[in-house]
């Protein structure tokens, strides 16, 4: 558990909350910073004390059609009717039977910098709508993300412009006492 950069990163996660328990309109997080910092460590820990069921997107293993469901042929008896059915994705299911359970969500969209165009511009529209395809997300769900600095990337790598307008990017900088702190770890 790394004090300072912990505190950091659940003041950040408090402000969505707190929105949310005010009614306001719920910011969404984005967490930046070096690799190996703790972001999904301490996103995990803030859901889990919060009494959130962390729901992880891992978006640089998605696709498009796993962030916004899948379009199927119905099935139909009429050969001359041509109908589609869409299938909503696994993570979003999951959303809404922890909304039917009474129990909050945590939708953590780890590794955004990392993803393709293609996954990020899906994603973005989930952020930027808080639905999935029709389907809204629950008002009580908290969207969160975390991503790593450009200089910790390919080249091929870069977070579209407009994704950055939908969040609170939150700056993770260690200080010394901290990097001290990992180093003792590994002596």
């Amino acid at each position: 558990f790394n004090e300072s950069i912990d505190i950091n990163i659940f003041m950040a996660l408090q402000i969505s909350k707190k929105c949310m328990e005010l009614g306001e309109t719920i910011p969404n997080i984005l967490l930046m910073s070096n690799i190996g910092v703790g972001k999904s460590t301490a996103i995990s820990y803030f859901a889990e004390i919060n009494d959130y069921d962390l729901v992880l997107l891992r978006i640089s293993n998605e696709t498009p059609d796993t962030i916004t469901g899948y379009d199927i042929a119905a099935n139909t008896d009429n050969a001359e009717t041509t109908a589609a059915k869409h299938i909503r994705p696994s993570w979003f299911q999951k959303i809404l039977d922890n909304k039917k359970k009474g129990k909050k969500s945590l939708l953590f969209l780890d590794e955004l910098t990392t993803a393709d165009t293609a996954t990020q511009g899906a994603t973005l529209k989930l952020v930027n709508d808080r639905r999935c395809h029709a389907e809204y997300l629950p008002e009580d769900t908290l969207v969160v993300a975390a991503g790593n600095y450009a200089n910790n990337l390919s080249s091929e790598m870069t977070v579209l412009a407009p994704m950055l307008n939908r969040f609170i990017v939150y700056n993770i900088m260690p200080t010394q006492k901290d990097l001290k702190h990992f180093m003792c770890k590994y002596e």
